[in-house]
């Protein structure tokens, strides 16, 4: 859930970041038009349909970075800005007037299925796309022209599902690696704890320890004789709880015995 989470707003950026360089690049477009540069359709219309277009992306991308700070699903903001791309491609074929722009919408249309994850999203955006390029067509055309490039949205509509399949696969695949590595380095930082706390909680007794052989009391450093419980307390950090085996409970039975 947190890598598909981390894709998603890897998503929202870069929609968000589509959508201000392709307002930068409408503005950009706007000083040229009004320049009088050779070009069909008129300029000062086509100077406008970029600025307006421009600030439009301009409020969305601000309005995708407001949405990528709360976590939201990157889905339907990718529907709505290739929807504007539609609005954008379909408006200039109106203006310019003539059918070889029908490119432009090729293109959207293949990026559609690159931005758009869900299939039921992508079959409703290369609908929408058809619907208003084929009413564009007709208006700017004629039904007659409109044939010749219905072939290639068509085939653009089927190659655009085709990228949506291989980028989904490959996504899901990233998401998954992604989540097990997270929960390997969850394990190893538990198991790292655990050693870090083992070691805090051990002191090793390294070396040789003089004991003797018979009341097997043991030498310290000082040269003192002293109990073998005194020592490893000392040393090991341990406590000892003193009890009485079967044999030697045995052993105090007889003797108790004897003396009675």
């Amino acid at each position: 859930m947190e890598s598909r989470r981390g894709f998603e707003a890897q998503r929202l950026r870069g929609l968000r970041n589509s959508a201000l360089g392709i307002s930068v690049f409408l503005f950009c477009m706007v000083p040229w038009r009004l320049s009088g540069a050779p070009g069909p359709g008129p300029m000062a219309l086509l100077a406008c349909h970029a600025g307006g277009w421009g600030l439009l992306l301009l409020a969305y991308a601000a309005w995708l970075h407001r949405l990528r700070r709360r976590g939201t699903s990157a889905e339907w903001p990718a529907f709505g800005l290739m929807v504007m791309g539609l609005g954008i491609t379909g408006s200039q074929l109106l203006l310019y007037g003539r059918l070889q722009e029908t490119a432009s919408v090729l293109l959207v249309s293949l990026v559609g299925g690159v931005a758009l994850q869900r299939r039921s999203t992508l079959a409703a955006f290369q609908a929408t796309l058809l619907t208003v390029w084929c009413g564009a067509a007709i208006h700017v055309g004629g039904a007659g022209p409109m044939a010749t490039w219905l072939f290639d949205v068509v085939l653009a509509a089927l190659l655009a599902f085709l990228c949506q399949h291989v980028s989904r696969r490959a996504t899901l695949a990233l998401v998954r690696r992604v989540d097990r590595q997270r929960v390997l380095l969850r394990a190893n930082a538990a198991l790292l704890e655990e050693l870090r706390e083992a070691m805090l909680n051990v002191q090793a007794l390294r070396g040789l320890i003089p004991i003797c052989a018979h009341c097997k009391k043991i030498r310290n450093d000082e040269g003192f004789w002293e109990q073998v419980e005194s020592y490893l307390h000392a040393h090991g950090e341990v406590q000892f709880t003193h009890g009485i085996c079967p044999d030697c409970a045995e052993k105090m039975m007889e003797e108790l015995k004897d003396r009675a």
